[in-house]
Order: C-alpha cells, then structure tokens, then sequence
C-alpha cells in the first residue's frame, strides 16, 4: 500500500507529466491552459539540501 504522500506526488506527476497521444496533459486540459513546468518551479523555488554533518573519526 501506498502511503498517501506517496499518492499525491504520484498524482501530481501523472497529471502534469504524462501526455496523451495528443501532446496534452490532464492539467492541461482540465486547466484549459498550458501549466508551468513543474521541474523548473522546484528547482527555482525548492532549498537546497543542508550539508551533510561531518563524522567525528574515533581514536582508537
């Protein structure tokens, strides 16, 4: 089973992403519009990931 997080991100790439044979999207025909692209929208607005923490080495 799918967590329901999982769900809605599978939800939104199925509705933005995937193309009918016809070039459009489910958002786009729902919309009536062409939607912005999605990856560009989180690369722009997404933070970047923290750094990572640096290990402590153990003296042995």
């Amino acid at each position: 089973r799918l967590s329901d997080r999982k769900m809605k991100g599978l939800t939104v790439i199925h509705n933005f992403h995937l193309k009918r044979p016809d070039g459009t999207t489910a958002a786009e025909r729902f919309f009536e519009n062409k939607p912005i692209n999605m990856f560009e929208w989180l690369v722009e607005n997404m933070p970047l990931p923290a750094r990572p923490r640096s290990r402590i080495k153990m003296v042995s």
